[in-house]
């Protein structure tokens, strides 16, 4: 009866965050069922239960906050952060951005292959490995479990407060939203669009989450801990914590900077759990529990607390609703990391003059920038704005011409593009 509650909340929890569009957090949550399908074939299912319930409804929970941290910037109006890591890149690297250099060697042509393919997929890995190597600690260690799950939780918070300190914009966004960088392609995009796009846009709820580099610090904890638990199997665990590392500077996911954040927090997360004598005597008790037998009355606290857990992310979900999962940047992030930098700050400066209602000035910062616009995407929008601006202005001749340059046109700006020429055919000739 307990089980069934459990599974019960947890499948609600799941069916809520997807109504509410959490699609690529939902996909990466249905994993889970599989472990608890291995500890019933196992013959260790209460144990799972036991063991296991907290610390899934904790990771569970704490990737949900990663949207709410970027609710969290939205709302407070918090500052971002580009300028400071490209620089830190450029010094560490004597000038060279090494995602620009790799791609420029190995992605010369543009052209999608098996090899770009391979790299997404490890690095869409990153939510699967830790929990199947912790289901071969749990079978195989299982005193260890313990640790290696406390390890991961305070990992994972580490994380969730750089994001919160120090918003980042990753490297392909530098690239291709601000043209800081030039000769950068988010290839994953580009697979994603193609193959997944919903569920792919649904991974991105927070765009300025880059800096630590979770990516990197996750099979960086695995290795050390592979090697303290599997001896030998931990060279295993290397490469493909150095298939991580390369897969995400190479796809333009994170500069090696963010990489080697995250690989400091896993060390730091690594030393607490497993050589501070503080947390030993502690440790040893829960291993010690985790090998014993797990009797019905053992399992009420873990789920009681797993379904608080899962309620607590229910509710985050609820208070990130209506929340932008677009990086829009403000006035502050536009003087103090665009200007100077990016010919789009013109251009950035007119989307908020327009949502203010500021059309005149809209109209004039996006007519000077639309030349300077090297993204045909952004020219596009940047030709939308120039025409609705222009058209609130009475600029009927701009309006017209900048619409009749879109590739579609939405019913409202149909309607505006009809005014328009109905305005100019009206009016009286000038001599």
């Amino acid at each position: 009866m307990l089980l069934s509650a459990l599974a019960t909340i947890y499948a609600g929890a799941l069916i809520t965050l997807f109504a509410l569009g959490y699609f690529g957090f939902v996909w990466k949550t249905l994993v889970v069922p599989s472990l608890f399908l291995v500890a019933w074939l196992a013959g260790r299912f209460r144990g799972f239960v036991r063991d296991w319930s907290m610390f899934l409804g904790a990771i569970v929970l704490f990737d949900s906050c990663r949207g709410l941290i970027y609710t969290a910037i939205q709302r407070l109006d918090l500052p971002a952060y580009m300028s400071y890591v490209i620089d830190a890149e450029r010094a560490l690297f004597g000038g060279v951005i090494p995602s620009i250099a790799l791609q420029q060697v190995l992605f010369a042509d543009g052209q999608v292959g098996v090899f770009e393919r391979v790299l997404v997929g490890v690095h869409a890995s990153h939510f699967v490995v830790f929990l199947g190597f912790g289901l071969a600690v749990w079978l195989l260690r299982v005193r260890g479990f313990p640790r290696m799950a406390l390890a991961f939780v305070l990992l994972t918070v580490l994380g969730l407060v750089g994001y919160l300190a120090v918003p980042t914009v990753p490297p392909w966004m530098a690239a291709q939203r601000f043209q800081v960088l030039s000769g950068l392609e988010r290839i994953s995009s580009e697979i994603y669009n193609i193959s997944l796009p919903t569920l792919a846009k649904s991974f991105d709820l927070n765009p300025v989450a880059a800096m630590p580099s979770l990516h990197a610090a996750f099979p960086a904890l695995l290795t050390f801990i592979c090697f303290r638990e599997f001896g030998r199997w931990g060279f295993a665990m290397l490469a493909y914590f150095l298939t991580v590392l390369f897969a995400i500077v190479y796809l333009g996911e994170h500069y090696v900077v963010d990489a080697l954040a995250g690989i400091a927090l896993a060390a730091f997360a690594y030393f607490l759990v497993y050589r501070w004598s503080g947390l030993k005597r502690l440790m040893d008790r829960a291993g010690q529990t985790a090998a014993g037998p797990a009797g019905p009355g053992s399992l009420y606290l873990p789920v009681a607390v797993t379904a608080g857990l899962l309620a607590l992310t229910v509710f985050l979900g609820l208070a990130s609703r209506g929340t932008t999962w677009r990086f829009v940047p403000t006035e502050a992030f536009i003087a103090a990391e665009l200007e100077g930098r990016s010919p789009l700050a013109s251009y950035y400066r007119a989307l908020n003059a327009q949502r203010r209602g500021d059309h005149r000035r809209a109209q004039t910062l996006v007519a000077a920038a639309i030349p300077r616009i090297l993204d045909s995407a952004i020219q596009l929008h940047a030709l939308a704005v120039l025409a609705e601006s222009a058209f609130h202005n009475g600029d009927f001749a701009t309006a017209a011409a900048a619409f009749a340059r879109q590739p579609t046109l939405t019913r409202r700006q149909r309607g505006m593009l009809a005014q328009a020429r109905a305005a100019i055919a009206t009016a009286p000739e000038t001599h």
